[in-house]
């Protein structure tokens, strides 16, 4: 599996900036504004223009709020953001994320509307996650429409080559090519029909002041086999539930944390407590007998006198992608 010019690769090595905070929300905001797109640049383009939400030389200034953040109580972070415990979906979650940070004075934007419905004679036809106005311009054309989406995809190592169209999300409900062409041939258009432009009015925007095209904001996370040829490619691995015994571990240095809905995001923070609840592998197997999959792992490792994080491994039934 040789194409992946779509992907925007990371650097494997690096240490992820979120792993400097405690609170799961401070990471996940941190993860928002500092993970890479999740397409390349090159092909991002093809898509839509990327939405960045902090200019390059506001990310100092991005840092320091959250370090302030970080320096709170839960309940005190919860006051001055949003309660995290009462949000179940995460492409929901991911979207008041996005509205914090927006919220700002160092984004490079404010939000006029999120989550505009546009509907025909009463009946909804679509929805604009957000239309932003541009803080700091002096152009006639202020505000922008911008879509969000928060994706996690496997690559189909049945397949000869890792293209978008092999890219398969765990539940195998979605897939990445068709995914994009929605986004480009529907949900980034919508801004300009009749019915966007009834909305934007009642919000105090004419359509006039929108400029076009509409943006992207796309992350998350792409996960190839275990048994990959280009295992080096991808931080994170996926496996089908035959696989486990054979692939996980015996070693007493390795372990295994089950990770909810939401921290498949930044993840939360490795401590102490972290590592008690951490599984061995016969554990961890007796765990997943009773759990509804498609499941999320995350691999730690003991090494140099600490525990620390390896990989994230995603189980699939046997028969994905069939569902």
């Amino acid at each position: 599996m040789k194409n992946l010019g779509f992907y925007n690769n990371e650097n494997l090595d690096s240490v992820a900036p979120w792993e400097q905070f405690n609170h799961s929300l401070v990471r996940d905001l941190c993860w928002l504004i500092y993970k890479p797109f999740l397409l390349s640049s090159s092909y991002q383009e093809t898509i839509a223009p990327p939405f960045v939400p902090i200019p390059e030389n506001s990310l100092p200034q991005a840092l320091n709020w959250l370090k302030e953040l970080d320096d709170l109580s839960e309940d005190a972070l919860y006051q001055r953001t949003f309660d995290r415990e009462k949000h179940k979906r995460i492409g929901l979650y991911a979207e008041q994320l996005l509205a914090t940070v927006l919220e700002q004075d160092f984004a490079s934007s404010e939000i006029a509307l999120q989550n505009g419905q546009i509907s025909n004679n009463g009946v909804t036809q679509g929805e604009l996650d957000f239309v932003v106005k541009a803080r700091r311009s002096s152009s006639a054309k202020r505000y922008r429409h911008v879509e969000m989406a928060i994706k996690f995809y496997l690559i189909d190592n049945a397949q000869r080559e890792a293209t978008t169209e092999n890219c398969i999300g765990p539940n195998a409900a979605d897939r990445m090519d068709l995914k994009l062409n929605r986004l480009k041939e529907h949900q980034l258009l919508q801004s300009q029909t009749s019915q966007a432009e009834h909305t934007l009015q009642v919000h105090g925007i004419n359509i006039s002041e929108l400029s076009q095209p509409a943006q992207l904001f796309l992350k998350g996370e792409l996960y190839q086999h275990i048994g990959s040829e280009n295992f080096s490619v991808c931080k994170s691995v996926w496996l089908k539930q035959h696989e486990l015994d054979y692939f996980l571990s015996d070693e007493q240095n390795t372990k295994w944390l089950l990770m909810e809905k939401l921290d498949w995001i930044a993840g939360k923070k490795l401590d102490n407590k972290l590592v008690q609840d951490a599984l061995n592998k016969q554990d961890l197997l007796a765990k997943l007998a009773d759990k509804y999959l498609p499941i999320q792992l995350e691999q730690i490792n003991y090494d140099n006198n600490a525990w620390k994080r390896s990989k994230r491994i995603m189980i699939v039934k046997d028969n994905w992608p069939d569902r």
